[in-house]
């Protein structure tokens, strides 16, 4: 069977074989190899949610990446971040790390996921994924009530707390 995020994704022209040139932007850059082929696949999409009114486009304008490094704050985080798209209801980008994880680097920085899949589950199917946004020393909160979560992310490994703590039934019955 194939998941809701798959269809969603193949309705907005995705394929997992999916490659394209790489933008403008990072053409003449030493990229690591997850970082390209997670560019190489989506760029140029737009994603439109289903239960939603909003986009997640996977275009990145030059506006974006003369703020970029301005909003990007001081997490204590070791990791680069690349600039991939943005959300039309956000102000800031969505990121990826040298690792493939994606982020949205706005107000504050937020994890979104390991992978595509669980992007998808935190920006497009609300009700399953919370966004965990990360302050100042690695200190991690909930996206939603900004409730700490007890947990630091680690500087270069990530989120490293159960998976399951980012569900929407756990946050919800757990804040």
């Amino acid at each position: 069977m194939i998941s809701k995020n798959i269809k969603l994704l193949k309705k907005s022209g995705w394929s997992s074989d999916r490659k394209v040139s790489l933008p403008q932007y990072l053409s003449d850059k030493d990229l690591p190899e997850k970082v390209k082929a997670v560019i190489q696949n989506l760029n140029g999409l737009t994603i439109r949610c289903n239960d939603q009114d909003y986009s997640r486009k996977f275009i990145v304008h030059q506006a974006y990446l003369d703020d970029f490094d301005d909003d990007i704050e001081d997490t204590g985080l070791e990791l680069d971040f690349y600039p991939i798209g943005h959300m039309n209801e956000y102000s800031g980008v969505i990121v990826i790390d040298q690792y493939g994880r994606f982020y949205h680097a706005g107000d504050e920085l937020s994890f979104l996921g390991d992978n595509l899949e669980e992007f998808i589950d935190a920006v497009c199917f609300n009700e399953r994924r919370c966004w965990l946004i990360i302050g100042d020393n690695c200190e991690t909160y909930y996206g939603y009530k900004n409730k700490k979560t007890g947990y630091k992310f680690d500087k270069v490994k990530g989120w490293l707390g159960n998976s399951e703590f980012l569900s929407w039934n756990y946050v919800k019955e757990n804040n």
